[in-house]
């Protein structure tokens, strides 16, 4: 097993930072966010994308009042841009008529790659109890339907950061006692979640749900990244969300995360999150295998036919001969750093 972070470098090669960009070059992907106004579901957006690009606010009164969309363009390595629209949704109410209207809203987009549901998890009171999201669940599950529930969604608690912070409040489901830790904090806020679902007889595709806590990160007023915060001392919460995302979501999110992570490591000095061996291995599979472009041949073979083509093709020729190579050096990186991340 590759020891420590020793698998980074080829992670961040510049022949698989230029692969990935070419197979996300010209894609969407639609992320729905739901949940209580207040729980930070602009924030979390910026912080996956490690760009500021959506409204924020801090008042349990929504920022986003109303069903808002919001199309994000990032400028990908070597030219080009892929583009990330995010629906962004008001919390449900309750109040029948708001959420028909909600529903009508939700049923009219034609589909969406991830639904992330957001709840505060720093905040006390029973607003913010596990039973008081059952309701908003359940509406959700009404109106998109179990298979979106089962493979698109995962639960997001927010602002874990914060837990600590004011140090005169007690953290939820704290005993009296050492504080705990955000992993006893979650697994005690999981253990509620499942009690309250095992009660109900019609929520069985939200038992399995996954769930994760989140940071956030920060930004200074020309919309650059100036903290990433830690929870628990470390930032390894960006990865299992991350990773949780693809695991659960199969969704193309993954790898464009990746471009954006990669982008600022090259143009920020800020300590950054570091993807797990099994982002990593995401990443290289991407690479290797993915829709239309899939590889075919050994990379050897790429890249000769690529040189022969650049040498005698003119300049057409140089150009898909170079884009040949460029594939064939990425897909050896990438078996270089799946055989390191299988020792």
């Amino acid at each position: 097993m590759a020891a420590g972070r020793d698998y980074l470098p080829l992670l961040f090669d510049e022949n698989i930072e230029s692969a990935v960009a070419t197979k996300v070059r010209g894609k969407k992907v639609t992320v729905l966010l739901a949940g209580h106004g207040g729980t930070g579901k602009s924030t979390l957006v910026n912080t996956l994308l490690l760009k500021k690009e959506c409204m924020t606010g801090v008042s349990a009164n929504a920022v986003t009042t109303d069903l808002k969309k919001v199309y994000i363009a990032l400028p990908l390595k070597d030219g080009g841009e892929c583009t990330v629209e995010i629906i962004d949704t008001p919390g449900c109410s309750g109040n029948k008529e708001d959420d028909a209207k909600i529903a009508e809203a939700l049923k009219g987009i034609p589909s969406f790659d991830l639904l992330l549901v957001c709840i505060d998890f720093s905040a006390n009171g029973s607003r913010y109890s596990v039973d008081s999201h059952y309701r908003p669940l359940k509406f959700l599950r009404k109106t998109l339907g179990d298979e979106c529930m089962e493979k698109k969604t995962v639960i997001v608690l927010t602002k874990a950061n914060k837990i600590f912070d004011a140090p005169d409040s007690e953290p939820p489901s704290c005993d009296s006692g050492p504080a705990p830790s955000v992993k006893e904090l979650l697994k005690g806020w999981k253990k509620k979640f499942k009690e309250e679902l095992s009660d109900r007889n019609d929520v069985e595709p939200l038992k399995n749900i996954p769930i994760f806590v989140a940071g956030h990160a920060t930004f200074n007023g020309s919309r650059r990244l100036e903290r990433f915060s830690n929870v628990d001392g470390t930032s390894i919460w960006y990865d299992h969300l991350w990773d949780g995302i693809a695991e659960y979501t199969d969704t193309a999110i993954t790898p464009i995360m990746y471009t954006c992570l990669a982008d600022a490591r090259r143009t920020t000095k800020v300590p950054l999150p570091v993807p797990s061996r099994g982002v990593a291995r995401r990443i290289a599979q991407f690479v290797m295998t993915s829709g239309p472009e899939e590889i075919s041949g050994p990379a050897h073979t790429l890249i000769g036919l690529g040189a022969g083509t650049a040498i005698l093709g003119g300049p057409v020729g140089a150009a898909l001969g170079g884009g040949m190579m460029a594939v064939g050096g990425a897909v050896l990186v990438a078996g270089k750093l799946l055989s390191m991340l299988d020792d």
